[in-house]
């Protein structure tokens, strides 16, 4: 043979020597990756397009799905996609093609690579764009989603809902949602069927975001063949419909998804079923740990919606505990063991910049189940006064802690609503007052954080409350907030009422320190404005 030929027949056996030794296969791997791409550009243009139908093919093979993704040695459908993906010119696959492979294999980079490339090249066809909107979204990355439908939006109206979603100002961004499909209903503006839907869509997020509900819940009943199913059974549970929740999934099969197994849980809990509950919140976990392995391995964003949902899972496991130890104390009619489980919950919440909507499933949920271990303890007789309140107090601070969240996400009519849904007091006994104290001290916050006119409104509130029953320390922190709330409405540091409120906070609580700070601040602020008038 030549020695050319002999050459290459030993690089070649000693290439397939390696490759034979390499257990976990990233060898085989990476020299598919350099080789397909250089064999491409070789081929005319003629076979390259033959080749694309038996690329397409070999993709969307089921066998792909026997193998574990994840795993040490390289998925065979990640190194087709990433091999794919550095051919030039690139193959023309379709996009939903390219957004299965990416969410079923883990193959994100490659895929949302190819997409952008195909989106570049070709601007007029939508698909492209819909699947790389799809993939941002599953991964969390928004600001990418967001700068996507800013380029592709047609409406100055839709850039503008998008631009105040971005920055969190749910309420106006809803108004701009409506507005647009207001003037699309009168013929005032037309825009691509895809935008008309990201109206909609956005719209229900808004809605979402800001807890209204029952708003929700009115829209997905006027039209329930057009809502997605998770969003059907998200209403039902949360408003709650719990017979109607369990008949929605006795009458529509609903495939395997760990969010669906969750609200399936929450119904199932809430008929005493809790041996069926474990089973399926078992499932969902199983499901839930099989979706994170499809993720990238490093990414915050994508994994921040799992690593709730196994918080939800664990509460569901606690609740279900909760439910046996209320079955078996109503039984012996003896107390029973709920603190460990209730502070449990106290001290273990989402972060404070996480989004409303983590905080509103989970005070929602816990609330259900306070409002079940209420009705259990008034059943019982041989049970501590204080213990028979418990499920009562949990659900006020449960409430008081979301309120207290929204407010410093400046969502100041959720944080309202929330308070206003809690019961008045009914008694002047400690406890009470405690937590009539909680509730009337985040509303203040409220108030002072919005408008001046808002800031009246509080104001009336603590005119008309009774605060001689409250404890010294309580009464010292209303006087505080009154005065900052005197500020908040425009009142002249002249005004002496402010800085009676302060006084009389400071006079009742030596000790309080914000008392003291806000004081100075005002004096501070006097005596500026006395020494810029007084005359030269």
């Amino acid at each position: 043979a030549p020695p050319a030929a002999a050459n290459q027949s030993s690089l070649v056996g000693a290439i397939r020597e390696l490759i034979y030794h390499d257990e976990h296969n990233t060898l085989a791997a990476s020299l598919w990756e350099d080789l397909f791409p250089a064999f491409w550009r070789t081929l005319r243009e003629a076979e390259q397009l033959a080749l694309v139908k038996p690329l397409m093919q070999l993709l969307a093979k089921d066998h792909h799905k026997h193998q574990p993704v994840g795993g040490k040695s390289p998925h065979v459908a990640e190194c087709l996609m990433r091999a794919v993906a550095r051919c030039e010119p690139a193959p023309k696959l379709p996009a939903p093609l390219y957004k299965f492979v990416a969410k079923t294999y883990a193959c994100w980079a490659p895929a949302i690579q190819a997409l952008e490339l195909h989106a570049t090249l070709a601007p007029s066809e939508p698909e492209w764009f819909d699947a790389l909107a799809d993939l941002y979204e599953a991964l969390g990355d928004l600001d990418s989603w967001q700068g996507l439908w800013q380029r592709r939006s047609t409406q100055a109206l839709s850039r503008a809902a998008l631009s105040h979603e971005q920055y969190g100002a749910w309420v106006r961004a809803q108004g701009l949602y409506v507005e647009a499909m207001r003037r699309a209903q009168t013929g005032e503006l037309t825009a691509p069927r895809a935008e008309m839907a990201l109206w909609e869509g956005r719209w229900v997020q808004c809605v979402r975001h800001l807890n209204q509900w029952e708003a929700l819940r009115d829209y997905v009943r006027a039209v329930p063949q057009q809502q997605p199913p998770k969003l059907v059974l998200e209403c039902l549970w949360r408003t709650p419909d719990w017979p109607g929740l369990t008949e929605a999934f006795a009458k529509n099969p609903v495939p395997d998804s760990a969010q669906l197994k969750l609200y399936q849980t929450y119904g199932i809990l809430q008929e005493g079923g809790i041996s069926t509950a474990e089973a399926q919140c078992n499932q969902g976990i199983q499901l839930a740990l099989q979706q994170w392995t499809q993720l990238p391995p490093m990414s915050h964003d994508s994994h921040m919606p799992l690593l709730h949902l196994f918080q939800q899972f664990q509460e569901l496991q606690e609740s279900a505990q909760l439910l046996v130890e209320l079955q078996n104390a109503t039984r012996s009619n003896t107390a029973p063991d709920l603190h460990s489980i209730l502070t449990t919950w106290r001290e273990r919440l989402p972060n404070h910049w996480d989004p409303l909507l983590v905080w509103s499933e989970l005070a929602t949920w816990r609330n259900h189940m306070f409002a079940h271990i209420n009705s259990s303890l008034q059943s019982m007789t041989e049970i501590p006064p204080a213990l028979a309140i418990s499920g009562y107090e949990e659900m006020i601070w449960t409430v008081v802690k979301f309120a207290s969240i929204t407010r410093q996400h400046r969502m100041h009519y959720v944080c309202l609503g929330a308070l206003s849904k809690l019961p008045q007091v009914g008694s002047l006994g400690a406890q009470e007052l405690a937590d009539a104290f909680l509730k009337l001290r985040e509303q203040l916050k409220c108030y002072r954080q919005m408008n001046a006119q808002e800031a009246q409104v509080g104001l009336a509130l603590i005119n008309s409350t009774n605060v001689e029953h409250f404890q010294q320390r309580h009464k010292a922190e209303l006087f505080r907030l009154k005065g900052r709330l005197y500020e908040a409405a425009g009142c002249p540091v002249e005004d002496e009422r402010a800085n009676a409120a302060y006084a009389a906070a400071v006079s009742l609580d030596h000790t309080l320190s914000p008392g003291w700070l806000d004081w100075a601040r005002f004096c501070d602020r006097a005596l500026d404005k006395r020494a810029r008038d007084a005359p030269d």
